[in-house]
Protein backbone atom coordinates (compact mmCIF):
# COMPACT_ATOMS: atom_id res chain seq x y z
CA UNK A 1 0.00 0.00 0.00
CA UNK A 2 1.50 3.34 -0.98
CA UNK A 3 -0.03 5.99 1.39
CA UNK A 4 2.06 8.96 -0.16
CA UNK A 5 0.63 11.91 -2.10
CA UNK A 6 -1.98 14.60 -1.93
CA UNK A 7 -5.43 13.89 -0.33
CA UNK A 8 -8.19 15.82 -1.21
CA UNK A 9 -12.03 16.01 -0.60
CA UNK A 10 -15.00 17.59 0.87
CA UNK A 11 -18.31 16.56 3.09
CA UNK A 12 -21.41 15.33 1.14
CA UNK A 13 -23.02 18.37 2.33
CA UNK A 14 -21.16 20.64 0.44
CA UNK A 15 -19.83 23.43 2.98
CA UNK A 16 -17.05 24.50 1.20
CA UNK A 17 -15.01 25.37 4.58
CA UNK A 18 -15.21 21.57 4.98
CA UNK A 19 -13.10 21.05 1.95
CA UNK A 20 -9.69 19.49 3.04
CA UNK A 21 -5.93 18.49 1.80
CA UNK A 22 -3.66 16.39 3.46
CA UNK A 23 -0.44 16.12 2.40
CA UNK A 24 1.62 12.53 3.62
CA UNK A 25 5.04 11.97 2.91
CA UNK A 26 6.71 8.59 4.17
CA UNK A 27 9.80 9.61 6.19
CA UNK A 28 12.93 8.62 5.62
CA UNK A 29 12.31 5.87 3.77
CA UNK A 30 10.45 3.79 5.94
CA UNK A 31 6.98 2.07 5.24
CA UNK A 32 4.30 2.60 8.09
CA UNK A 33 6.13 5.91 9.78
CA UNK A 34 4.61 9.32 7.57
CA UNK A 35 4.86 12.75 7.70
CA UNK A 36 1.21 14.51 7.66
CA UNK A 37 -0.03 18.01 7.39
CA UNK A 38 -2.78 20.18 6.23
CA UNK A 39 -2.85 22.40 4.03
CA UNK A 40 -5.53 25.95 5.51
CA UNK A 41 -5.45 28.92 4.12
CA UNK A 42 -6.92 30.50 7.54
CA UNK A 43 -3.81 29.12 9.22
CA UNK A 44 -0.56 30.84 7.65
CA UNK A 45 1.98 27.64 7.66
CA UNK A 46 0.95 23.95 7.99
CA UNK A 47 1.54 22.06 10.93
CA UNK A 48 3.40 18.89 10.45
CA UNK A 49 3.27 15.71 12.61
CA UNK A 50 4.62 12.28 12.95
CA UNK A 51 2.49 9.49 12.30
CA UNK A 52 2.91 5.76 12.37
CA UNK A 53 0.16 3.91 9.93
CA UNK A 54 -1.10 0.68 11.10
CA UNK A 55 -3.48 -1.48 9.98
CA UNK A 56 -4.07 1.58 6.89
CA UNK A 57 -5.50 3.10 10.05
CA UNK A 58 -3.66 6.15 11.77
CA UNK A 59 -4.80 9.19 14.12
CA UNK A 60 -3.14 12.37 14.64
CA UNK A 61 -4.55 16.52 15.56
CA UNK A 62 -3.60 19.52 14.14
CA UNK A 63 -4.20 23.29 15.16
CA UNK A 64 -7.97 24.81 15.01
CA UNK A 65 -7.49 28.02 13.01
CA UNK A 66 -9.55 29.84 15.85
CA UNK A 67 -9.53 27.83 19.04
CA UNK A 68 -6.98 27.02 20.66
CA UNK A 69 -8.20 23.31 21.18
CA UNK A 70 -6.59 20.75 18.71
CA UNK A 71 -8.82 19.11 15.65
CA UNK A 72 -8.64 15.70 15.93
CA UNK A 73 -8.31 13.27 12.42
CA UNK A 74 -8.44 9.79 12.05
CA UNK A 75 -8.40 8.10 8.69
CA UNK A 76 -8.42 4.80 7.38
CA UNK A 77 -7.01 4.33 3.78
CA UNK A 78 -9.38 2.13 1.49
CA UNK A 79 -7.50 0.76 -1.63
CA UNK A 80 -4.79 2.90 -3.02
CA UNK A 81 -7.02 6.04 -3.75
CA UNK A 82 -9.65 6.58 -1.04
CA UNK A 83 -8.74 7.87 2.42
CA UNK A 84 -11.83 7.98 5.06
CA UNK A 85 -11.23 10.78 7.20
CA UNK A 86 -13.10 11.59 10.51
CA UNK A 87 -12.75 14.93 12.02
CA UNK A 88 -13.64 15.97 15.54
CA UNK A 89 -13.23 19.52 17.50
CA UNK A 90 -13.50 21.53 14.06
CA UNK A 91 -15.24 24.34 13.06
CA UNK A 92 -14.74 28.10 14.32
CA UNK A 93 -16.25 26.89 18.07
CA UNK A 94 -14.98 23.71 17.92
CA UNK A 95 -17.77 21.46 18.41
CA UNK A 96 -18.07 20.25 14.63
CA UNK A 97 -17.35 16.48 14.03
CA UNK A 98 -17.98 15.16 10.39
CA UNK A 99 -16.88 12.24 8.53
CA UNK A 100 -15.77 13.01 4.55
CA UNK A 101 -13.95 10.84 1.91
CA UNK A 102 -10.76 12.30 0.72
CA UNK A 103 -9.21 11.23 -3.01
CA UNK A 104 -5.39 10.59 -3.92
CA UNK A 105 -4.75 13.85 -6.12
CA UNK A 106 -2.03 12.91 -8.99
CA UNK A 107 0.58 15.95 -9.14
CA UNK A 108 0.55 16.97 -12.65
CA UNK A 109 2.50 20.16 -13.97
CA UNK A 110 1.42 23.50 -13.98
CA UNK A 111 -0.72 24.59 -17.35
CA UNK A 112 -1.56 27.60 -18.50
CA UNK A 113 -5.26 28.61 -18.29
CA UNK A 114 -7.13 29.46 -21.36
CA UNK A 115 -7.19 33.19 -21.61
CA UNK A 116 -10.99 33.92 -20.26
CA UNK A 117 -13.80 35.21 -22.75
CA UNK A 118 -17.01 36.72 -21.47
CA UNK A 119 -20.18 35.22 -21.66
CA UNK A 120 -23.56 35.90 -20.10
CA UNK A 121 -24.36 33.54 -17.02
CA UNK A 122 -27.52 31.40 -16.99
CA UNK A 123 -31.11 32.15 -15.70
CA UNK A 124 -31.26 31.54 -11.62
CA UNK A 125 -34.40 29.45 -11.56
CA UNK A 126 -37.08 31.22 -9.30
CA UNK A 127 -34.75 34.33 -9.21
CA UNK A 128 -33.64 36.49 -11.89
CA UNK A 129 -32.42 35.95 -15.60
CA UNK A 130 -28.46 35.78 -16.81
CA UNK A 131 -28.18 38.08 -19.47
CA UNK A 132 -25.42 40.12 -21.72
CA UNK A 133 -23.67 42.68 -19.51
CA UNK A 134 -23.59 44.94 -22.89
CA UNK A 135 -27.71 45.27 -22.31
CA UNK A 136 -27.06 47.29 -19.05
CA UNK A 137 -24.40 49.42 -20.75
CA UNK A 138 -20.91 47.54 -19.02
CA UNK A 139 -18.62 46.14 -21.96
CA UNK A 140 -18.18 42.67 -21.63
CA UNK A 141 -14.69 43.80 -22.24
CA UNK A 142 -14.77 45.22 -18.70
CA UNK A 143 -16.33 41.89 -16.74
CA UNK A 144 -13.25 40.42 -19.08
CA UNK A 145 -10.53 42.37 -17.40
CA UNK A 146 -12.22 41.99 -13.82
CA UNK A 147 -12.22 38.45 -13.99
CA UNK A 148 -8.94 38.15 -15.81
CA UNK A 149 -7.58 40.17 -12.98
CA UNK A 150 -9.39 38.14 -10.25
CA UNK A 151 -7.45 35.21 -12.26
CA UNK A 152 -3.80 36.09 -12.01
CA UNK A 153 -3.74 38.43 -8.82
CA UNK A 154 -6.16 36.54 -6.55
CA UNK A 155 -5.88 32.84 -6.87
CA UNK A 156 -3.59 31.22 -3.96
CA UNK A 157 -3.38 27.89 -3.68
CA UNK A 158 -4.35 25.77 -0.43
CA UNK A 159 -0.40 25.61 -0.09
CA UNK A 160 -0.53 29.23 -0.35
CA UNK A 161 -2.30 30.84 1.61
CA UNK A 162 -0.51 34.31 2.29
CA UNK A 163 -1.51 34.86 -1.54
CA UNK A 164 -5.10 36.32 -1.74
CA UNK A 165 -8.12 34.01 -3.13
CA UNK A 166 -11.18 35.07 -4.60
CA UNK A 167 -13.49 32.05 -5.37
CA UNK A 168 -16.62 32.95 -6.94
CA UNK A 169 -18.11 36.52 -7.86
CA UNK A 170 -21.66 37.44 -8.98
CA UNK A 171 -23.29 40.36 -10.51
CA UNK A 172 -27.09 41.69 -10.53
CA UNK A 173 -27.80 45.07 -12.34
CA UNK A 174 -31.22 46.01 -13.53
CA UNK A 175 -32.95 43.15 -12.48
CA UNK A 176 -30.72 40.85 -14.40
CA UNK A 177 -27.60 38.36 -13.81
CA UNK A 178 -24.35 39.76 -15.61
CA UNK A 179 -21.78 37.93 -14.36
CA UNK A 180 -21.32 34.63 -12.21
CA UNK A 181 -17.87 32.96 -12.25
CA UNK A 182 -16.47 31.08 -9.43
CA UNK A 183 -12.80 29.71 -9.08
CA UNK A 184 -10.38 27.58 -7.41
CA UNK A 185 -12.69 24.48 -6.75
CA UNK A 186 -15.43 26.39 -5.61
CA UNK A 187 -19.03 25.80 -7.33
CA UNK A 188 -22.22 27.09 -7.55
CA UNK A 189 -24.30 24.74 -5.04
CA UNK A 190 -21.49 25.23 -2.25
CA UNK A 191 -22.37 26.83 0.66
CA UNK A 192 -19.47 29.05 1.99
CA UNK A 193 -18.74 30.23 5.64
CA UNK A 194 -20.27 34.36 5.90
CA UNK A 195 -18.18 35.05 8.37
CA UNK A 196 -18.93 38.56 9.88
CA UNK A 197 -21.48 39.12 7.13
CA UNK A 198 -23.75 37.56 9.04
CA UNK A 199 -23.64 40.14 11.40
CA UNK A 200 -25.94 42.21 8.40
CA UNK A 201 -28.60 38.72 7.97
CA UNK A 202 -28.55 39.18 12.14
CA UNK A 203 -29.83 42.96 11.48
CA UNK A 204 -31.74 41.87 8.88
CA UNK A 205 -33.55 39.38 11.57
CA UNK A 206 -33.59 42.52 13.83
CA UNK A 207 -35.73 44.00 11.18
CA UNK A 208 -38.47 41.46 11.14
CA UNK A 209 -38.75 41.77 14.20
CA UNK A 210 -39.05 45.25 14.76
CA UNK A 211 -41.79 45.25 12.08
CA UNK A 212 -43.43 42.93 13.80
CA UNK A 213 -43.88 45.62 16.60
CA UNK A 214 -41.53 42.78 19.45
CA UNK A 215 -38.56 45.19 19.39
CA UNK A 216 -37.88 48.67 21.10
CA UNK A 217 -34.75 50.25 19.92
CA UNK A 218 -34.60 52.11 23.30
CA UNK A 219 -34.74 49.29 25.09
CA UNK A 220 -31.79 48.88 28.21
CA UNK A 221 -29.57 45.71 27.54
CA UNK A 222 -29.46 45.53 31.44
CA UNK A 223 -33.43 45.68 31.68
CA UNK A 224 -33.54 43.10 29.49
CA UNK A 225 -30.78 40.99 30.61
CA UNK A 226 -31.12 40.53 34.10
CA UNK A 227 -27.39 39.38 35.43
CA UNK A 228 -24.63 40.62 37.55
CA UNK A 229 -22.97 43.68 35.61
CA UNK A 230 -19.92 45.59 35.97
CA UNK A 231 -21.46 47.81 33.20
CA UNK A 232 -20.30 51.89 34.74
CA UNK A 233 -23.23 52.79 32.74
CA UNK A 234 -26.67 51.37 32.56
CA UNK A 235 -27.70 53.14 29.54
CA UNK A 236 -26.74 51.17 26.91
CA UNK A 237 -29.59 50.47 24.61
CA UNK A 238 -30.63 47.56 21.73
CA UNK A 239 -29.69 50.89 19.36
CA UNK A 240 -26.52 51.15 20.69
CA UNK A 241 -25.52 47.28 20.44
CA UNK A 242 -27.04 47.26 16.97
CA UNK A 243 -24.81 50.57 16.22
CA UNK A 244 -21.35 48.74 17.95
CA UNK A 245 -21.28 51.61 19.98
CA UNK A 246 -22.05 49.72 23.47
CA UNK A 247 -19.59 50.68 25.40
CA UNK A 248 -17.64 47.58 25.82
CA UNK A 249 -15.93 45.57 23.72
CA UNK A 250 -15.34 41.81 22.73
CA UNK A 251 -12.91 41.73 19.47
CA UNK A 252 -10.62 39.23 18.32
CA UNK A 253 -9.07 39.55 21.70
CA UNK A 254 -11.95 38.02 23.48
CA UNK A 255 -12.47 35.32 20.82
CA UNK A 256 -11.73 32.31 23.26
CA UNK A 257 -13.97 33.74 25.53
CA UNK A 258 -16.77 34.31 23.26
CA UNK A 259 -16.55 31.32 21.74
CA UNK A 260 -16.47 28.89 24.60
CA UNK A 261 -19.15 30.81 26.94
CA UNK A 262 -22.57 29.30 27.28
CA UNK A 263 -24.19 32.62 27.86
CA UNK A 264 -23.69 35.71 26.00
CA UNK A 265 -25.47 38.32 27.72
CA UNK A 266 -23.76 37.24 30.96
CA UNK A 267 -20.70 37.43 29.52
CA UNK A 268 -20.88 40.60 27.57
CA UNK A 269 -22.26 41.84 31.03
CA UNK A 270 -19.46 40.67 33.43
CA UNK A 271 -17.09 43.15 31.08
CA UNK A 272 -15.92 46.69 31.35
CA UNK A 273 -17.01 49.16 29.95
CA UNK A 274 -14.61 50.99 28.65
CA UNK A 275 -16.30 54.10 27.10
CA UNK A 276 -19.80 55.72 27.83
CA UNK A 277 -22.69 54.11 25.29
CA UNK A 278 -23.44 55.70 22.20
CA UNK A 279 -19.99 57.84 22.03
CA UNK A 280 -17.52 55.36 20.15
CA UNK A 281 -17.97 52.90 17.45
CA UNK A 282 -16.20 49.65 18.31
CA UNK A 283 -16.41 46.34 16.78
CA UNK A 284 -17.41 43.49 18.49
CA UNK A 285 -18.32 40.05 18.13
CA UNK A 286 -20.41 39.73 20.72
CA UNK A 287 -23.55 42.01 20.02
CA UNK A 288 -25.13 40.16 17.41
CA UNK A 289 -24.90 37.38 19.60
CA UNK A 290 -26.65 39.64 22.26
CA UNK A 291 -29.38 41.15 19.45
CA UNK A 292 -30.28 36.99 19.02
CA UNK A 293 -30.33 36.04 22.05
CA UNK A 294 -32.89 39.55 22.26
CA UNK A 295 -35.05 38.18 19.24
CA UNK A 296 -35.15 34.71 20.83
CA UNK A 297 -36.62 35.99 23.81
CA UNK A 298 -39.11 38.94 22.66
CA UNK A 299 -40.16 36.06 19.89
CA UNK A 300 -40.44 32.97 21.89
CA UNK A 301 -39.06 30.86 19.16
CA UNK A 302 -35.26 29.64 18.53
CA UNK A 303 -33.48 31.65 16.33
CA UNK A 304 -33.06 29.52 13.83
CA UNK A 305 -36.57 28.57 13.25
CA UNK A 306 -37.44 32.61 13.36
CA UNK A 307 -34.47 32.81 10.55
CA UNK A 308 -35.67 30.30 8.71
CA UNK A 309 -39.62 30.89 8.66
CA UNK A 310 -39.32 34.58 8.22
CA UNK A 311 -36.37 35.11 6.36
CA UNK A 312 -34.57 31.65 4.80
CA UNK A 313 -37.84 30.17 3.57
CA UNK A 314 -39.35 32.86 1.89
CA UNK A 315 -36.15 33.30 -0.12
CA UNK A 316 -36.08 30.04 -0.96
CA UNK A 317 -32.59 29.76 1.47
CA UNK A 318 -31.24 26.29 2.66
CA UNK A 319 -28.73 27.22 4.90
CA UNK A 320 -26.10 25.80 7.21
CA UNK A 321 -25.49 27.04 10.87
CA UNK A 322 -22.45 26.84 13.18
CA UNK A 323 -23.80 26.37 16.99
CA UNK A 324 -22.29 27.68 19.98
CA UNK A 325 -22.33 26.12 23.29
CA UNK A 326 -25.51 28.37 24.74
CA UNK A 327 -28.39 26.86 25.21
CA UNK A 328 -31.11 28.47 22.47
CA UNK A 329 -35.08 28.59 23.17
CA UNK A 330 -36.59 25.60 23.66
CA UNK A 331 -33.45 24.04 24.28
CA UNK A 332 -31.02 22.68 21.78
CA UNK A 333 -27.97 24.68 20.99
CA UNK A 334 -28.17 28.65 19.74
CA UNK A 335 -26.67 29.99 16.69
CA UNK A 336 -23.38 31.97 16.37
CA UNK A 337 -25.31 35.05 15.26
CA UNK A 338 -22.04 36.86 14.75
CA UNK A 339 -20.12 34.56 11.92
CA UNK A 340 -22.02 31.11 11.79
CA UNK A 341 -24.36 30.96 8.55
CA UNK A 342 -23.13 28.96 5.32
CA UNK A 343 -25.08 29.77 2.38
CA UNK A 344 -24.28 29.53 -1.56
CA UNK A 345 -23.30 32.76 -3.67
CA UNK A 346 -26.48 32.60 -5.28
CA UNK A 347 -28.41 32.98 -1.57
CA UNK A 348 -25.90 36.24 -0.61
CA UNK A 349 -27.12 37.46 -3.54
CA UNK A 350 -31.04 37.03 -2.83
CA UNK A 351 -30.12 38.71 0.33
CA UNK A 352 -28.71 41.66 -1.41
CA UNK A 353 -31.44 41.82 -3.81
CA UNK A 354 -33.98 42.04 -1.61
CA UNK A 355 -32.61 45.23 0.55
CA UNK A 356 -32.28 46.47 -3.05
CA UNK A 357 -35.60 45.91 -4.18
CA UNK A 358 -36.85 47.86 -0.75
CA UNK A 359 -37.35 44.53 1.27
CA UNK A 360 -39.88 42.98 -1.39
CA UNK A 361 -38.50 39.52 -2.46
CA UNK A 362 -40.31 38.12 -5.87
CA UNK A 363 -43.58 40.04 -4.96
CA UNK A 364 -43.38 39.60 -1.03
CA UNK A 365 -42.41 42.21 1.41
CA UNK A 366 -39.80 40.83 3.74
CA UNK A 367 -38.57 44.11 5.61
CA UNK A 368 -39.96 46.97 5.88
CA UNK A 369 -38.73 50.25 4.28
CA UNK A 370 -38.79 51.89 7.29
CA UNK A 371 -36.48 49.67 8.99
CA UNK A 372 -34.13 49.58 5.89
CA UNK A 373 -33.94 53.56 5.69
CA UNK A 374 -33.17 53.27 9.39
CA UNK A 375 -30.20 49.86 9.35
CA UNK A 376 -28.72 51.56 6.55
CA UNK A 377 -27.92 55.05 7.47
CA UNK A 378 -25.21 56.25 9.92
CA UNK A 379 -26.27 54.94 13.40
CA UNK A 380 -22.47 55.23 14.89
CA UNK A 381 -21.55 58.03 16.53
CA UNK A 382 -20.92 61.52 14.52
CA UNK A 383 -17.72 61.45 12.69
CA UNK A 384 -17.03 58.44 13.60
CA UNK A 385 -16.71 54.99 11.19
CA UNK A 386 -19.62 54.97 8.76
CA UNK A 387 -21.85 52.27 10.65
CA UNK A 388 -25.69 51.46 10.36
CA UNK A 389 -27.20 49.06 12.26
CA UNK A 390 -24.38 45.76 11.57
CA UNK A 391 -24.00 47.19 8.02
CA UNK A 392 -20.97 48.72 6.72
CA UNK A 393 -21.99 52.18 5.02
CA UNK A 394 -20.00 54.24 1.68
CA UNK A 395 -22.72 56.96 2.00
CA UNK A 396 -21.13 59.33 -0.32
CA UNK A 397 -19.86 58.97 -3.82
CA UNK A 398 -16.43 60.27 -2.73
CA UNK A 399 -16.14 58.50 0.70
CA UNK A 400 -13.24 55.65 1.34
CA UNK A 401 -14.42 53.76 -1.61
CA UNK A 402 -14.55 56.83 -4.19
CA UNK A 403 -17.55 55.83 -6.78
CA UNK A 404 -18.91 52.58 -4.73
CA UNK A 405 -21.56 54.86 -3.17
CA UNK A 406 -23.98 51.84 -1.22
CA UNK A 407 -23.90 49.89 1.97
CA UNK A 408 -22.15 46.12 1.91
CA UNK A 409 -21.72 43.10 4.56
CA UNK A 410 -18.08 42.06 5.38
CA UNK A 411 -17.08 39.37 6.95
CA UNK A 412 -13.55 37.59 7.50
CA UNK A 413 -12.06 36.60 4.79
CA UNK A 414 -13.24 39.01 1.88
CA UNK A 415 -16.66 37.64 2.61
CA UNK A 416 -19.31 40.23 0.89
CA UNK A 417 -22.37 41.28 -0.18
CA UNK A 418 -22.44 44.70 -1.62
CA UNK A 419 -26.19 46.70 -2.48
CA UNK A 420 -25.18 49.69 -4.56
CA UNK A 421 -28.80 51.83 -5.09
CA UNK A 422 -27.11 54.40 -7.05
CA UNK A 423 -26.22 51.54 -9.96
CA UNK A 424 -29.12 49.37 -9.16
CA UNK A 425 -26.36 47.12 -8.97
CA UNK A 426 -25.71 44.04 -6.22
CA UNK A 427 -22.19 42.04 -5.63
CA UNK A 428 -21.98 38.95 -4.14
CA UNK A 429 -18.36 37.48 -3.40
CA UNK A 430 -16.70 34.57 -1.41
CA UNK A 431 -13.32 34.71 -0.89
CA UNK A 432 -9.94 32.90 0.70
CA UNK A 433 -7.90 36.02 1.91
CA UNK A 434 -7.45 35.40 5.62
CA UNK A 435 -3.91 36.80 5.55
CA UNK A 436 -4.11 39.60 3.23
CA UNK A 437 -3.46 42.30 5.80
CA UNK A 438 -6.05 44.38 4.36
CA UNK A 439 -9.49 45.28 6.24
CA UNK A 440 -11.29 46.43 2.75
CA UNK A 441 -12.14 43.34 0.87
CA UNK A 442 -10.04 42.95 -2.45
CA UNK A 443 -13.49 43.06 -4.67
CA UNK A 444 -14.09 46.62 -3.68
CA UNK A 445 -10.76 47.85 -5.32
CA UNK A 446 -11.79 45.92 -8.48
CA UNK A 447 -15.12 46.69 -8.39
CA UNK A 448 -13.87 50.31 -8.16
CA UNK A 449 -11.35 49.77 -11.07
CA UNK A 450 -13.22 47.10 -13.45
CA UNK A 451 -16.94 47.73 -13.04
CA UNK A 452 -18.10 50.78 -11.76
Amino acid sequence: MVYSGKWAGNTSDGIFENYTEIIIEAKDGEQKVHTVWMNDRRISSPTKKTIKIENDTFSTTMPNWLMSNDIALTGTFHGDSLLKLNVQNAGMVGLLEYDMELHLVEKTGSEAEEEYKYSPPEDIDGFVNGADSSSVGIPGTKAETLVSAIRTEYSGSHESPEIPRIEGILVIKDGVAILEEYFNGFYKEAKHNTASAMKSVTSILFGILYDQGLANLDDLITDIFDYPNNWKSKKATIRDALAMSAGVECGMNEAQLLLRTDNVPRLLLSLNQVNEPGIKYSYDNSLPCLIACYIELKSGMHFAAFAMRYLFDPLGINVGWTYTRETSVGGGPMVMASGGLHITLRDYSKLAKMMLDDGVFDGKRILSSEYIALSTSHQSPPGDYPYGFFWHLNPKENGRMKGLCGYWALGQGGQFFGIFPKHKTVVAVNSSCWHSGDYEPKILKLLQAYLF
